[in-house]
């Protein structure tokens, strides 16, 4: 499984649009989306969220929950890196309930770094981000950390706890953004 993996992925992004243009999300359907008061910019591009999970069966349910209200394009592949709780089977569940649209089973522990190149193997979207299924990071924030580059002014976006003096920050944990070109 996996869709032939990095490789693949690439050569399927290849092949879509490069949409670099943003509307705001007071003009798309459903209206305003305030966050700390502004509107949002809400970029056009499709998100692959992978979401890497290791015995977080406590947690995901209300993290795919959460995902799922976020106003963008977005499709979610879950991995079970091989949980030694119910994580693999709440998943299952999730996936039945349609809140999760590709889940993966790692047979064996493999680590997060094996998790994330797994859900890049199945990712469609034009974007790919990791969210981490422990809620420490709030998805709602994705829109904003997507502005950049929905604009075309960043090829990728990092989130850190701990930004450099003086650096251009939005903060979001350690999840990861990448524009695949």
């Amino acid at each position: 499984g996996g869709g032939g993996g990095l490789r693949a992925a690439a050569r399927r992004a290849a092949r879509g649009p490069d949409v670099l243009a943003a509307a705001p999300l007071s003009a798309r359907p459903g209206g305003d989306n305030p966050v700390n008061g502004r509107v949002l910019m809400a970029p056009p591009l499709g998100v692959s969220v992978i979401v890497p999970a290791y015995n977080e069966e406590r947690t995901v349910r209300a993290l795919m929950e959460r995902v799922r209200t976020v106003p963008l394009d977005i499709e979610i592949i879950a991995v079970n890196d091989a949980s030694k709780d119910r994580t693999g089977a709440v998943l299952d569940q999730l996936k039945a309930e349609g809140l999760v649209d590709i889940v993966a089973h790692h047979p064996q522990n493999r680590g997060k770094g094996a998790a994330i190149r797994t859900g890049i193997g199945y990712a469609t979207k034009a974007v790919i981000v990791v969210q981490d299924a422990d809620l420490e990071y709030d998805p709602a924030e994705l829109p904003r950390l997507l502005e950049p580059i929905a604009r075309g002014q960043e090829a990728a976006a990092f989130g850190s706890r701990f930004p450099a003096p003086g650096a251009r920050v939005l903060f979001f944990g350690t999840c990861v953004w990448t524009r695949v070109p």
